[in-house]
């Protein structure tokens, strides 16, 4: 089933929310993104994404690049999307990526550059190919590709570890919009022009916890 939201923008400052406190920090994976420096943002929700029928390839020339060449001042672009959200991470994306998010770690943990990895940044449209994203219930797999036709990424949310798979299969999508202990949480931008803002303006609110999602990003 795919399933999608419409956009909602918010425009407010970070500092009115208080920071998660989290302390623990973890060795990043081959697979992971660390970096640094302060950042902020908000939106609403669409769980897919999804595309028209592309040429299927070779699915040997397929691998995942992560997200590399963001600064302080890129644009969002369109907007900035939540897939999914539990009680540990937080899976997004935007025109540039996709992202994994670590709650406790307060860390992006995983990107893939759209463009790079599956040959298309466009985000939705009936005419053209775009990309394809699906997150199960449960948030542990996330299904990518750039056109129904095409190989799918299948990802391992838990240390960005993935497979190739020549056909798309179809798991459960209803994610939640509401978790066990309270909402999901949103996206939000601190553009005070109350636009969709830059990477730096990029955060996720929770309740009165925020986290400011690119803050240990490596520009």
């Amino acid at each position: 089933m795919i399933a999608m939201v419409g956009i909602v923008l918010f425009a407010g400052g970070c500092s009115d929310y208080p920071h998660s406190n989290q302390e623990p920090r973890a060795e990043p994976s081959e697979y992971q993104v660390e970096g640094d420096s302060a950042s902020n943002f908000e939106y609403g929700v669409l769980t897919t994404i999804d595309s028209d029928a592309d040429e299927s390839a070779s699915i040997s020339a397929y691998s995942i690049t992560s997200v590399t060449g963001l600064s302080h001042e890129t644009p969002i672009g369109l907007a900035a999307f939540l897939d999914y959200a539990d009680e540990d991470i937080v899976i997004f994306h935007a025109e540039f990526g996709l992202f994994i998010y670590n709650l406790k770690l307060e860390t992006i943990t995983f990107s893939a550059d759209l463009e790079k990895t599956i040959g298309t940044a466009r985000l939705q449209g009936n005419e053209e190919p775009g990309a394809r994203i699906i997150v199960s219930t449960d948030g542990s797999l996330i299904q990518l590709s750039g056109g129904l036709h095409a190989p799918y990424f299948v990802i391992n949310t838990s240390d960005g570890t993935y497979t190739i798979e020549e056909y798309w299969s179809v798991f459960s999508t209803d994610n939640k919009d509401e978790l066990k202990d309270g909402p999901r949480g949103e996206l939000f931008s601190t553009d005070p022009a109350g636009g969709v803002g830059t990477v730096e303006q990029l955060c996720f609110r929770r309740g009165e916890v925020i986290w400011i999602l690119f803050s240990k990003w490596d520009y």
